[in-house]
């Protein structure tokens, strides 16, 4: 873009302040680069618990009253009743795609097949089949009993350490 000198505002003058140097300083993150919890509100608490620990073989963590969580390294995943969770964030529960998709990463091409034909080996619906990305993967979709899509994924271009976790490099900002 063109440098263009903007016209002198009404009570200016032409001895004004100089110009900020250009590059804004990095003002300090809000946030640390990280998830802590991931809540999902579900419809029948009692399926959905046995959904994730029984069908996918997640490690319960904790077990308290209305709220499960599950251990997933580093962070929890956290099932909640549905009207409960939206009565505590002052929303209404809604029906339909919400906008979120969670992921599970494998270390193989053919791990995504694999998970995907064993969990509906286990009754659980497909949402789409295995299949090569455009970006160069592989991934195919599942549902939960309450309709949250979890996409199964291989992505040639993010490492992996021996726990699952993924290896990122260097953030670019």
């Amino acid at each position: 873009m063109a440098n263009k000198k903007s016209p002198a505002r009404k009570g200016s003058s032409s001895k004004s302040k100089p110009p900020a140097k250009s590059g804004k300083a990095k003002a300090k993150a809000l946030l640390d680069s990280r998830l802590s919890f991931i809540t999902i509100g579900v419809k029948d608490f009692k399926t959905s618990l046995d959904f994730y620990k029984e069908t996918l073989g997640l490690k319960l963590y904790k077990l308290q009253g209305d709220i499960a969580m599950f251990d997933m390294g580093g962070s929890v995943l956290a099932l909640y009743p549905l009207k409960l969770l939206a009565e505590d964030a002052s929303l209404r529960p809604g029906s339909g795609f919400g906008g979120i998709a969670l992921a599970y990463n494998v270390r193989l091409s053919k791990d995504v097949d694999r998970v995907l034909e064993s969990l509906q080996s286990r009754s659980t619906r497909i949402l789409k089949p295995a299949e090569d990305t455009f970006w160069g993967g592989r991934s195919g979709y599942f549902a939960d009993p309450d309709g949250y899509p979890w996409e199964v994924a291989w992505n040639p271009f993010i490492k992996m350490d021996k726990k699952g976790r993924l290896i990122l490099g260097k953030s670019r900002s």
